[in-house]
């Protein structure tokens, strides 16, 4: 796992491999390991945790290549639209996996079922199920070893959720939860104050994000809401710097859509080589946003690595 394959990946949006990156590299810091019966919650297209357990794409490959050209459109008109809820199979690539993970996961869920159709061609997963994490999952108690997400803020009804992914951890399980603060939320260009950018442009830079994190809390509230729950917190790790996040707030997104459209209209062979040549050129940029250091105090988004307190 490397910066190198994250850009990759999501060379359209730097800033996503560099945040997906540092994401990754928090899990390994925090000593969680994918062994025994396995869940990850809102696995989306697979890919973050394809890498994260040490998978490689061909060149080829990245998270463009399936995004309909009328999603793109779609964005463009109402500056809101998930363009990646969709599959289009634009190139019918032969294959899009070098390396396999040796590892794989029991069970991945998703609300979307354009992305668990992604995700079922990495065959890292032994089972999807499409699934609200509004609702309470359909596994029987203490059912997992390991459990994962970095979604519960997204959660409308986050504390039954919570109560829900300790419910189906075994005793002496762990969970592992990444979680945005209401920090991240403060460096977004909403809260700026700045009188020049009209509500129009905020639109464009937004994008509806800020309406999908409805249970955005002081990550003190998460930690002892899973300890009432019967846990024990085993880590607590930072996984952004202020700079980074200020960066990720805007990067290519704004205009990320009007790339993916001119490069998913060129032949594939021409579009692998200008690829290559971007990802180059913008790799020292993610480097040295990777690099920034992050200080102890920062707190944008944590790892939160618990155990499930035996009976």
């Amino acid at each position: 796992m490397n910066v190198e394959s994250f850009l990759s990946v999501w060379f359209l949006r730097p800033e996503n491999a560099a945040l997906g990156f540092l994401r990754a590299s928090s899990v390994w810091k925090s000593g969680f390991t994918f062994s025994g019966t396995t869940l990850d919650i809102s696995c989306g297209d697979g890919v973050f945790m394809f890498l994260l357990l040490g998978g490689e794409f061909c060149q080829e490959f990245d998270v463009f290549l399936d995004v309909a050209n009328t999603k793109l459109l779609q964005l463009t008109q109402d500056k809101v639209t998930d363009i990646f809820d969709s599959y289009e199979e634009h190139y019918q690539l032969d294959h899009i996996i070098e390396k396999y993970p040796e590892t794989t996961i029991t069970y991945g869920t998703d609300w979307k079922a354009s992305l668990l159709k992604k995700a079922e061609r990495l065959r890292i997963y032994e089972h999807l199920l499409q699934h609200d994490n509004n609702l309470p999952f359909h596994f029987p108690d203490e059912n997992f070893d390991r459990m994962y997400s970095n979604s519960v803020y997204w959660v409308d009804n986050v504390e039954m959720h919570l109560r829900e992914i300790v419910r189906i951890t075994k005793p002496q399980g762990e969970i592992l939860l990444q979680i945005k603060t209401p920090d991240f939320i403060q460096l977004h260009p909403q809260f700026w104050g700045t009188s020049w950018l009209s509500q129009e442009s905020l639109n464009i830079l937004d994008r509806g994000r800020l309406a999908t994190w409805p249970s955005i809390r002081e990550i003190d509230w998460y930690v002892r809401t899973i300890e009432e729950l019967g846990c024990q917190l085993l880590e607590k790790i930072p996984v952004y710097s202020r700079q980074q996040v200020e960066i990720w707030h805007v990067g290519l997104r704004p205009i990320a859509h009007f790339l993916i459209y001119l490069f998913n209209r060129l032949p594939l062979e021409e579009r692998t080589e200008l690829k290559k040549e971007f990802v180059q050129y913008i790799y020292p940029l993610v480097r040295d946003m990777v690099n920034i250091p992050i200080d102890e105090g920062d707190g944008y988004e944590f790892t939160l690595r618990f155990v499930k307190k035996a009976l």
